[in-house]
């Protein structure tokens, strides 16, 4: 049997053995590789284009290998993480990452340097025994559309910590909006673009206005309603809210064993700690809003991994319904909460809940390009933390 092509392929000369074959139509003949016709010379014509193929993806895990091992054993002071060898280029070690992310992340922390690397300005010093010849040590991991840093060892972590100049949550944010609670690309942008900082005196480049420094606002507004006297309401509520959900369980003065403690804690905790915080509004339109919750969070690890919505529709399913709910819920509590509705002590009511909640909606609608959907995205990831 002999294969008839209308042109030349470039790697027939790397090819041996060729069989001439004449066209029909009487065009000059080139030679065919008899490969195709000869059982043991087809294995080796699969090995050759085998190896062809596979060049570039040698050529470009030695290259960022040799970068790897160059950068961990040169101390220089502000350098980046060396970038974790992968073999195909602009994938990077993507499909390893999503496929088996725990795993993945315990692989890559266990490569390391010989000598105690500088990053990005600090001294980070190597103490352990998890990583390549016992040294802990950042590495960066190439995805195919970003490229994350993973820190480990409690004197690297510390290092970073001190200098608060080279961090950033924006990014964290913004992806978790985006993935997890499904905000808009438009409200992200006031994430992305809130470059003040998270202390009260914004940075001397910001140029961001008050009222848009999202990161700020957001942060005073959960320590002041979960510390100290803004703490006092809730914990109040959600003791009393508990000890009504514990009463009214069939439980005597004998001791009672249950099976899973992991399911006694979502249906009788989980309902007083969202009462006490966002009331009872919430609950009431939304009957099967704590088992959602929970069949939501089980799926959390493939929305944080960006495993696409073809491939697990149930994840994105249940995000929605859950962001559904939310809105519901605002929905209501805007259109029946008054201030005649706060209760005695000052802070609660049946609808928004607390005043952290209340004030937070005042905060949150007040930035720029947020409207209601954007808040009750951002709401559900206060709710699921």
């Amino acid at each position: 049997m002999a294969l008839f092509l209308l042109e030349k392929p470039v790697w027939a000369d790397l090819v041996p053995n060729f069989t001439v074959v004449q066209f029909s139509n009487g065009t000059t003949p080139w030679q065919a590789p008899r490969a195709l016709a000869s059982g043991p010379s087809t294995l080796r014509y699969v090995f050759v284009l085998a190896f062809l193929f596979s060049i570039p993806f040698i050529v470009n895990y030695a290259i960022i290998w040799v970068m790897f091992r160059h950068t961990h054993l040169t101390e220089k002071v502000g350098k980046i993480p060396p970038t974790l060898p992968h073999l195909v280029p602009l994938l990077g070690s993507t499909i390893s990452f999503v496929w088996d992310g725990a795993n993945f992340v315990k692989y890559a922390t266990y490569v390391g340097p010989h000598s105690s690397p500088h990053v990005i300005g600090v001294h980070l010093t190597d103490r352990g025994s998890r990583t390549f010849m016992g040294r802990q040590t950042p590495v960066g991991i190439a995805l195919l559309t970003d490229r994350i840093y993973l820190f480990q060892g409690a004197a690297n972590i510390s290092a970073i910590f001190k200098q608060p100049s080279l961090m950033t949550a924006v990014y964290i944010h913004t992806t978790v909006l985006k993935q997890l609670f499904g905000m808009s690309a438009r409200s992200l942008k006031m994430y992305i673009a809130d470059n003040s900082g998270p202390h009260p005196k914004p940075h001397p480049d910001s140029n961001v206005k008050q009222h848009n420094r999202i990161e700020f606002l957001t942060h005073e507004n959960l320590l002041k309603g979960l510390s100290g006297p803004g703490l006092t309401p809730t914990f109040d509520r959600f003791t009393n809210l508990l000890t009504r959900e514990l009463d009214a369980l069939d439980v005597e003065q004998e001791c009672l064993q249950m099976p899973d403690l992991m399911q006694f804690f979502k249906e009788h905790l989980t309902p007083p700690v969202l009462e006490a915080l966002y009331g009872p509004v919430l609950l009431s339109a939304n009957p099967t809003f704590v088992c959602d919750i929970w069949a939501y969070d089980a799926g959390v690890q493939y929305l944080a991994r960006r495993i696409p919505k073809s491939w697990v529709p149930a994840a994105y399913q249940l995000r929605d319904k859950v962001l559904s709910s939310v809105k519901r819920w605002h929905a209501l509590a805007r259109s029946n909460f008054e201030v005649l509705t706060i209760y005695a002590d000052g802070d609660s009511d049946p609808y928004w809940g607390s005043e952290l909640v209340r004030s937070r909606q005042k905060l949150l609608l007040g930035v720029d390009h947020l409207d209601f959907d954007s808040v009750a995205s951002a709401d559900m990831g206060l709710i699921w933390a």
